[in-house]
């Protein structure tokens, strides 16, 4: 039968070849981190050489404290006269097992908070995240995202971006190829729209930490990488954005937006809705809008306005649009098979316009710009002719000192003409006025 002293023989040379710390055993674990598979510990993340050395100092401290309270314990109990060689043998199992499982995060921790304040201390509660440095993080794939002009390189992390409710499909199935195929080159490289690769940042906020901020001009960005990456819940959050967002007031962005990201349903959504709503639409906002969407809105199968109505918000685009105004816009937005007819308001600015652009102004024959407006003013001579004559001219119109009642501007873009226009615009609307004469006495005969 054993006795206390043989157990007490046998367990002191378990303990000095298996736990003794300045054993070479002991040294190795030491390097790798612990003393083996059955030691667990948290990710702690280093923020400094100062830190990580008395980091290291620490834990072999800590490991060799927690080995001597516990080589303390067993002899207390070996030393127990009341224990039997059953009760002595199944304690001195339950302590190698405790000893081959210990978690010494809670000592460590305590440890370290000893330490000299002024070190940045290891965070217990420590989270992957990709804007950390890729070392400390300990990142393990990178994925370069290409605009078409520039790059950015982003450090990841396979088990938060290929796993978890709001993995990217796409990654995940190339994480797995590449596994199978046993390749060492952990990249990825993609293209994305500038719009889209300007929200990359956002959009591995959203698949880390569950966080993202949806807006009116970003939604459509968003939407564009959810899509091309497969994370299907961040897809959903943007449908359903757009589905409460999209009104008048916001469909010139979503269709500018839209159209930077190639998503052509969004873009037809908006145009379609603009087109439907024309006569409501705010011109300061639809301005912004580059002059070929502005196009596709004015040639939409659901615009239902007058030509001359159409004439006028076409004027306000053309003065206030941020895009450059060139022959080409010119021609596109003031074709005939947009606004066959011009307002007379409008008659004398889009002349101005045209001038600047001969070949504009005469091109189409009877159809073109330059005849449309002389129809339009001398259609309307008496006021539209008639009044910016009488602004420039007031004593010799009868109004003697007092101003016309006339638009201001009309006034000006009529005497900014020059005489060859002023001319032709004189002769129509003499002959415009003979019918009406005639017209008139016709009538009174009868």
């Amino acid at each position: 039968m054993r006795t206390d002293k043989d157990v007490s023989k046998r367990y002191d040379r378990r303990s000095r070849r298996g736990y003794d710390s300045s054993s070479p055993q002991r040294r190795r674990n030491r390097k790798k981190g612990g003393p083996g598979k059955g030691l667990a510990l948290d990710l702690v993340s280093v923020n400094s050489e100062a830190s990580e050395e008395n980091f290291g100092k620490t834990f072999g401290k800590t490991i060799d404290n927690l080995y001597d309270s516990m080589a303390g314990s067993m002899s207390a109990l070996m030393n127990n006269p009341n224990l039997t060689d059953y009760d002595l043998s199944a304690n001195m199992n339950k302590f190698t097992t405790d000893m081959n499982c210990a978690d010494v995060t809670q000592n460590l921790n305590k440890n370290l908070n000893t330490m000299n304040c002024n070190v940045p201390q290891p965070d217990f509660n420590f989270k992957l995240d990709w804007r950390q440095n890729a070392n400390i993080s300990l990142s393990d794939w990178t994925i370069t995202v290409y605009d078409g002009k520039d790059s950015a390189v982003y450090n990841i992390h396979r088990s938060e971006v290929g796993s978890g409710p709001r993995q990217s499909g796409l990654l995940a199935s190339k994480f797995s190829e590449d596994e199978q195929r046993a390749t060492t080159d952990p990249t990825t490289e993609v293209y994305v729209p500038p719009r889209a690769a300007a929200m990359f940042p956002e959009f591995l906020d959203y698949i880390y930490h569950d966080q993202i901020e949806i807006s009116t001009k970003d939604v459509i960005a968003l939407k564009h990488l959810a899509n091309h990456f497969d994370v299907r819940p961040l897809y959903k959050q943007c449908q359903e954005f757009m589905e409460d967002d999209l009104d008048i007031k916001t469909a010139p962005v979503y269709c500018y937006t839209a159209d930077l990201v190639l998503d052509e349903d969004v873009k037809e959504n908006a145009v379609r809705l603009m087109a439907q709503k024309f006569g409501r639409m705010n011109m300061k906002v639809v301005t912004k809008l580059p002059p070929k969407l502005f196009k596709e809105v004015l040639t939409s199968a659901h615009l239902d306005v007058e030509s001359e109505f159409l004439s006028t918000k076409v004027a306000q685009f053309l003065r206030f649009s941020e895009s450059e105004i060139s022959d080409e816009v010119l021609f596109m937005l003031t074709h005939p098979q947009i606004m066959p007819t011009v307002s007379p308001d409008e008659a004398f600015f889009f002349l101005n316009q045209g001038l600047k652009y001969p070949q504009v102004l005469n091109e189409g024959g009877d159809m073109s710009l330059r005849n449309r407006c002389v129809e339009a003013v001398t259609g309307s001579w008496m006021t539209t002719l008639a009044g910016p004559i009488a602004t420039l001219k007031p004593r010799q119109a009868g109004f003697g000192d007092e101003d016309p009642d006339v638009d201001p501007e009309c006034a000006f873009n009529y005497s900014s003409l020059p005489a060859e226009i002023k001319v032709e615009l004189f002769e129509s609307a003499i002959l415009v006025a003979k019918g009406d004469v005639e017209k008139s006495t016709t009538r009174r005969h009868f």
